[in-house]
């Protein structure tokens, strides 16, 4: 039997309903988002924050965590997480750091690329064959997250949910793409992104099981 600990603070009834948990009414953990999506904003074009893009989501700031304990820390410890990571995944891609960029795949499918280093060479031969001049790749803020637990309380991981935003120049011409990643950390270290558009809900359920428990049914891309 698999149990789990959803942050509901951007979930509609809907998906709690179909988890067969009621909506979490937590005042407090929703203000708190509220000023820390406020500091967030702020934050975003402060350029002391050097491990900040121009065009990435800044992440929450640590501070916020003060005064916070068990779940409710945990949760804005890996909305933190998540978007620090990501954000240092997208640089790695548009710097062409690929080698780096690949710890950042989930390992089954960076298995069928062959490993890093296939990988490496593969997009490096896209990138010099398909050159793109990207404008931005900005990924957040984190929306659903969420830890699956099992019933003597041992995590399988953190998941979650964000918009993925791209745009390139292409002959003076901007072109862009929406859609989602799914963010997946089995051990509050390591993270891996997975791009969900395009992708069936049971190919995304095949690829990460346990995430039907945090998000059912997933939108609409």
């Amino acid at each position: 039997m698999i149990k789990m600990k959803v942050t509901l603070l951007w979930l509609a009834p809907l998906l709690a309903m179909a988890c067969g948990n009621e909506p979490k009414d937590d005042i407090n953990s929703k203000d708190l988002l509220e000023q820390a999506e406020q500091k967030q904003a702020q934050e975003g074009a402060n350029p002391s924050m050097e491990y900040i893009t121009a065009d990435s989501v800044a992440p929450i700031s640590r501070t916020q965590l003060k005064g916070l304990t068990g779940f409710e820390r945990d949760s804005l410890e890996m909305r933190i997480l998540f978007q620090e990571k990501v954000n240092a995944m997208n640089t790695d891609f548009k710097a062409q750091n690929y080698l780096s960029y690949s710890k950042y795949i989930l390992p089954a499918i960076l298995k069928k690329q062959g490993g890093s280093s296939a990988l490496n060479e593969k997009l490096k031969t896209d990138a010099a064959q398909n050159p793109l001049n990207y404008k931005f790749i900005k990924s957040g803020p984190v929306k659903d997250l969420g830890e699956v637990v099992d019933e003597k309380g041992n995590s399988s991981g953190w998941y979650c949910l964000m918009p993925h935003h791209r745009a390139i120049n292409n002959n003076g011409q901007q072109m862009e793409a929406r859609g989602y990643f799914i963010g997946y950390s089995p051990n509050k270290k390591d993270c891996y992104f997975v791009d969900i558009t395009g992708k069936s809900d049971e190919k995304v359920f095949f690829l990460m099981p346990d995430l039907q428990y945090i998000m059912p049914k997933l939108p609409r891309r």
